[in-house]
């Protein structure tokens, strides 16, 4: 009976061993996804017009502050390589309510690798937090700069059209398990 309970110990003894060796390595591993390991170049989001965490041209800004709204120009690389079509958006999280909306445009073709001005009467715009199907630029009050996040995703599906879409229902879309094969993130100040 020794010799048994001797022979089991070992065994559990090595079992938890194992396991926790094989837990600490998976708890360090860097995460993979299908598409880090098909492209593992990052999915980029950059701009012409301003550079990461840098002021907004004041072109981007409402014309009631004296600018355009006019989206900046936006390119992009490394996109992954399921992609059926891309959704920008830009939001700015320091507005009162913490989530404003300043456009959605969605059904962006695969095969586009820019966006700009222009690209507001090619593809399908949302319903944006001022209630329009438009961008409306950075409009707020003076006092401390706000981020205003320029967000590219790379989707598997396009959307209809009729009704437009709006911010709670592509939310609810990027809920979705295996919605999003990537996105890519640019942040102005304004």
């Amino acid at each position: 009976m020794k010799i048994f309970t001797l022979i089991a110990s070992s065994i559990i003894f090595l079992f938890n061993t194992q396991s926790q060796a094989q837990s600490t390595a998976l708890s360090t591993a860097t995460p993979l996804t299908i598409d880090s390991v098909a492209n593992p170049n990052p999915f980029t989001l950059i701009s012409q017009d301003f550079q990461n965490q840098q002021s907004l041209p004041a072109t981007a800004s409402c014309k009631k502050q004296g600018g355009q709204d006019q989206l900046p120009m936006l390119t992009w690389k490394n996109m992954p390589v399921s992609t059926e079509t891309f959704v920008l958006t830009v939001t700015d999280p320091d507005a009162p309510n913490g989530h404003w909306v300043h456009l959605i445009l969605y059904n962006i073709p695969k095969t586009t690798t820019f966006l700009n001005a222009e690209s507001l009467t090619r593809y399908s715009l949302g319903i944006n937090s001022f209630d329009q199907q438009n961008y409306t630029g950075p409009c707020h009050t003076m006092g401390k700069a706000h981020h205003y996040i320029f967000t590219l995703y790379a989707l598997r599906q396009w959307f209809p059209t009729n009704p437009p879409l709006d911010d709670n229902t592509l939310q609810f879309v990027l809920s979705q398990p295996n919605s999003i094969f990537g996105q890519a993130q640019l942040v102005g100040l304004a």
